[in-house]
């Protein structure tokens, strides 16, 4: 029985062992299956092309003075018995008789017929790079400071473990042999690390599991990759979250409520029965406020047509259901500006912390007065994720200056990696397929050293595409290593380009949460062996992260009588005139509709589209506004009264300048978010945290 024409290989022990032999090629099919005869009458012999599983084809041969010649050749998968022959550098196949296949057994890997780990083990014996579903037992997972698995004291055979980042399955649940037992990565930060793993869960420990992913190996042992951890892709035994929640909490901002926690409180009317309580879900909706008494029914599921006055709240993104969310009133300025669906179309979909009152809400309880808010439940505000790391760009024309090329073996190749460029577009390619043969050999593309210092959460991306793929998803991948070690560890690709193709697709967000604070090196690693030697294609390699190069940039320390004022000496500016070191500083909402707000989870002034901020005191030549990242998705087009803004105003700026000779200036912020990430179809904002004034001599 062979799986897969690729396995069985060309060189001369391959020749010695399938010449003439009789084999079964099992889940193939006739390219030209229903459409075409097996040959042609008394013909020498004619040539039909077999299509494996994998994709590769092999010809087969019929004479047409065969007893079957005239028949059709079948339709669909088959399972196909006949002779190897290895004939003009390549194997053909010929079928003795008509009775040489019938339909192919069904191949395991659907969620309704799931590979068990024994079957999962033989695939991966075979080479077989397969993706699908597997059905095993939590056993344990990989013990601290293993980077090779090689015998069974690499794992820990027991709950809980003391590292949460794999688990090992099993045949059975009473398995402790890794000849019947897959290591599983956990990627970080995912629902499958957050509720799978044996250290936070040792309950988990003998569970019947369910998980999707690729097959191949993982840590030298058979694994199992490709996991993203999204709920779709694993089931746990008992475990019925939904995809989502959110779990019950203590009501506070590091442990929010959950919705059916704000329920469980069962307020009976608008008076509060608990003050100043955190509670979590994700924005889905929210409610008309023209519509008199208004309930849960009303909800606009949506962004379209969103009020300013409220938000709804559900335990999943995808919630449409009424009964099982919860509407958040917005009374506080900055908290409507900065939650409300009708001016942040982006939100729908954000899980987000509020806190507020639970009191009876649109007849339902709901949170009434909410007064400070955390996206994710960690920051006052969406995260700033800034670039770290850039390389491998498209539009270079040259290897980025930094990196190495680690060749463990060549063979006969001269190398592995290479820069190209095809239409005049630039990337990394990788390949050991030379003269029309395969070519064993290991090589890693490694990356000048990435700083993570000041960063959190930090992840990468990169594009790719592989037309060809036999054992890509198995030997080639994206790998990590702390500056100064030698030993890389692998990282899970969420997403692997379509084979048949040269079309490009993002990796997906891969994360590097146990690097952040520390100096890396990425690599690309490039392996072929006899069944196969792709050709991989990466470009764009991006490293993100929260703080980091996507900070504020720091300000120069004026000297002399620069006058610098913080904008948290100036939070009263925004009701009312504020005199700071003989300036008077005025903010007023003017022809907008949201008015200006400090914000003291950045200690920011914000001022909103078409609000005006007007300084006056002495004579004034220059002022320079120091702006926060917070500003950079909203950020617009500020017009003075009198002097001007220079240098111009653009995409990404970390202050703005005025120059002129005044006793007053003010400053009207624009209409449309025309220098933001989100782009005109916004409303502008402009934030600052910090005001230097020059005097006039």
């Amino acid at each position: 029985m062979v799986p897969a024409f690729s396995l069985i290989g060309t060189n001369a022990e391959a020749q010695r062992k399938y010449q003439s032999q009789l084999v079964c090629l099992q889940n193939v099919h006739f390219e030209e299956g229903g459409k075409a005869k097996f040959s042609s009458y008394h013909s020498s012999g004619e040539n039909r092309v077999l299509v494996d599983q994998k994709g590769s084809t092999i010809n087969v041969r019929t004479s047409g003075y065969s007893t079957f010649w005239n028949q059709m050749l079948p339709e669909g998968e088959i399972d196909l018995t006949g002779i190897m022959s290895y004939f003009g550098g390549a194997w053909q196949f010929i079928i003795i008789d008509d009775k040489g296949w019938k339909p192919a057994t069904e191949r395991p890997g659907a969620k309704d017929n799931p590979y068990t780990v024994d079957q999962a083990i033989e695939a991966e014996k075979l080479g077989m790079a397969d993706e699908g579903w597997i059905k095993g037992y939590i056993v344990g997972a990989v013990a601290p400071g293993v980077e090779n698995v090689t015998s069974d004291e690499d794992i820990e055979w027991l709950a809980p473990t003391i590292l949460g980042n794999t688990l090992v399955i099993g045949q059975t649940a009473d398995t402790k042999s890794l000849e019947h037992a897959l290591v599983v990565y956990l990627t970080s930060g995912s629902a499958f690390e957050q509720f799978g793993n044996l250290r936070d869960n040792a309950a988990n420990l003998g569970k019947e599991i369910l998980v999707k992913g690729v097959l191949g190996k993982y840590l030298g042992t058979y694994g199992i990759t490709g996991n993203n951890g999204t709920p779709e892709t694993f089931e746990i035994d008992g475990m019925t979250f939904e995809p989502g929640d959110i779990s019950a909490g203590q009501g506070t901002k590091e442990s929010p409520y959950n919705i059916l926690q704000v329920r469980a409180l069962s307020p009976s009317s608008s008076t509060p029965v608990a003050n100043g309580v955190w509670a979590k879900g994700f924005i889905v909706g929210s409610i008309p406020d023209n519509i008199g008494v208004a309930t849960l029914d009303d909800i606009k599921f949506g962004a379209a047509g969103a009020a300013l006055t409220n938000i709804v709240l559900a335990p999943t993104a995808d919630c449409t259901e009424p009964s099982r969310c919860m509407a958040v009133q917005l009374m506080d300025e900055t908290v409507r500006a900065a939650l409300n669906l009708a001016e942040n179309a982006g939100n729908l979909g954000k899980a987000v912390a509020v806190k507020g009152d639970v009191a009876l809400y649109c007849e339902a309880p709901g949170i009434r007065n909410a007064i400070e808010y955390s996206f994710g439940g960690d920051t006052p505000e969406p995260p700033v994720t800034g670039d770290i790391f850039v390389s491998l760009k498209d539009t270079d024309k040259a290897l980025a200056a930094g990196w190495t090329f680690d060749n463990v073996s060549l063979g006969s190749l001269d190398y592995v990696w290479s820069w190209k460029e095809y239409n005049n577009l630039g990337y990394l390619g990788g390949s050991a397929f030379k003269d029309g043969a395969i070519v064993v050999a290991e090589s890693y593309a490694v990356s000048p050293v990435v700083d993570l210092a000041g960063t959190s959460k930090p992840s990468a991306s990169f594009e790719h595409a592989a037309k060809f793929q036999t054992t890509l998803k198995t030997l080639c991948g994206l790998y990590v290593r702390e500056q100064g070690t030698t030993a890389w560890t692998k990282l899970a690709v969420p997403t692997w380009p379509e084979a048949g193709t040269w079309t490009y697709v993002n990796s997906g967000e891969i994360s590097l949460a146990a690097y952040a604070g520390k100096k890396i090196q990425l690599a690309f690693k490039y392996g072929s062996n006899e069944s196969g030697a792709d050709t991989w294609q990466v470009r764009n390699l991006k490293v993100v992260g929260e703080g980091g190069s996507g900070g504020d940039t720091p300000v120069t320390p004026p000297s002399g009588d620069v006058v610098v004022i913080e904008a948290s000496e100036l939070a009263s500016s925004i009701s009312a005139p504020t005199t700071v070191d003989g300036y008077t500083f005025t903010a007023n909402k003017a022809s907008g509709s949201t008015a200006p707000a400090y914000h003291a989870g950045t200690t920011a002034i914000r001022l909103y589209a078409d609000n005006t901020y007007e300084i006056k005191g002495g004579k004034m030549t220059k002022i320079v506004f120091t702006i926060p990242e917070s500003n950079a998705n909203r950020y617009t087009t500020v017009a003075c009264s009198t002097g001007k803004i220079e240098p111009a105003q653009a995409k990404g700026d970390t202050s703005l300048t005025w120059v002129g000779n005044a006793d007053a200036v003010t400053f009207t912020v624009g209409h449309d978010a025309t220098l933001g990430k989100d782009g005109p179809s916004k409303r502008g904002q402009f934030h600052f945290t910090e005001v230097e004034i020059t005097p006039g001599k």
